[in-house]
């Protein structure tokens, strides 16, 4: 039976497509990135751990611009094929961090500039801008003359600076946004437990001229921040599937006192119960993106799937870490590199906070007071 999801007295197919071909293109491109990869990257001083062959890879291979607009030089895809390029990436123990960043900033300028935007849509639909940055500015925002403006204030724990051509600079007051070469600003990595690849930022009376300033157009759209939830989702959703084949791969192969670790209660019993979760919070993802490319609004389920994709993520992590006993701590098994990894995001993404506001405001009526 094909499992649907009513809204508008209209019932949605939550069914996946098959994104197979996609997928496979994704998954070759983590094989030729192995785990040797990313922990090399980690290696690298503090400023220099971007994924850059990584990311280049993929933009040869079109995905920068995959559900961007055909006007605008994209594929024209779904979000499904986004959360399905982000899951494929993370269930091979890959990040894509940096392209769900590009992603998110693509769907704020497409918001705020609209059809003005589109050269600069095309460039990143071709994997010749990019733009992993994206600054919220804490500060204020003067008038430069012809049409200018003039940027001072801060930025804080903003991702991949060191490998953008613009920063996408959000301005406070729904004004829109602005494209800032990184070169104009005062840039500081943080050094972190984990690969985050975020930076500290500051605005020193940063000129920007009247070509570079979009919006503010549809200032109140919620879609940039309903696809970094969707994505955020797909993204420990791979996570957890990472860890449930590695996990379940160890226990299988050792033996103590003449049997498999896995045959046992107490190993095998955390590891089902983590792997009911995250296949829960898959479900709850292809609802809420069932509903986004139908057009429908999905904050409630948007939030739904990212609270228990991040918690069913960090079980899973937990569970493969505790089978692996002390070889967890041994970098060439890759559990704690991953399991550093999710635990950054579970903090980062706040689900404890965001989504359960989301959830009892939009899904239950409350007060948002």
């Amino acid at each position: 039976m094909l499992m649907t999801v009513e809204r508008d007295d209209i019932d949605i197919p939550v069914a996946p497509a098959d994104m197979s071909d996609i997928c496979d293109t994704v998954a070759r491109i983590c094989a030729d990135h192995p785990a040797d990869y990313w922990r090399g990257l980690e290696r690298q001083p503090v400023g220099d751990r971007f994924p850059q062959a990584f990311m280049t890879a993929l933009a040869e291979a079109g995905m920068m611009g995959a559900i961007l607009p055909e006007d605008a030089g994209g594929a024209g895809l779904p979000i499904e094929a986004a959360a399905a390029i982000v899951t494929t990436i993370h269930a091979a123990g890959a990040d894509a961090r940096m392209l769900i960043a590009q992603f998110e900033a693509a769907e704020r300028l497409l918001a705020a500039g609209g059809t003005g935007a589109t050269p600069v849509l095309q460039e990143v639909a071709e994997g010749g801008l990019a733009i992993y940055a994206t600054a919220l500015l804490e500060g204020t925002v003067r008038d430069g003359g012809d049409g200018g403006i003039v940027l001072d204030g801060t930025a804080a724990r903003v991702s991949g600076v060191s490998a953008s051509a613009r920063i996408l600079v959000v301005l406070p007051g729904g004004r829109g946004v602005a494209l800032v070469e990184p070169s104009a600003v005062t840039a500081s990595p943080l050094r972190e437990l984990s690969n985050t690849n975020v930076w500290d930022i500051a605005f020193d009376g940063v000129s920007v001229p009247q070509d570079d300033i979009h919006g503010p157009g549809d200032a109140d759209s919620d879609r940039p921040g309903t696809l970094r939830g969707i994505l955020e989702a797909a993204a420990a959703v791979g996570d957890g599937r990472f860890f449930s084949r590695r996990g379940a791969q160890y226990a299988n192969e050792r033996v103590v006192f003449g049997s498999p670790i896995g045959s046992y209660q107490g190993i095998q019993f955390p590891l089902a119960r983590a792997h009911v979760e995250v296949e829960a919070a898959d479900i709850a993802l292809r609802r809420a993106v069932a509903l986004v490319d139908a057009g429908r609004p999905a904050g409630a389920e948007t939030a739904v799937a990212h609270h228990l994709a991040m918690d069913a993520a960090w079980n899973m992590a937990d569970a493969a870490f505790t089978t692996h006993g002390g070889f967890a701590f041994a970098r060439e098994y890759d559990i704690e590199r991953k399991w550093r990894d999710v635990r950054a995001a579970r903090l980062a993404a706040r689900p404890e906070a965001g989504d359960l506001r989301a959830i009892a405001e939009e899904a239950l009526g409350l007060s948002a007071d």
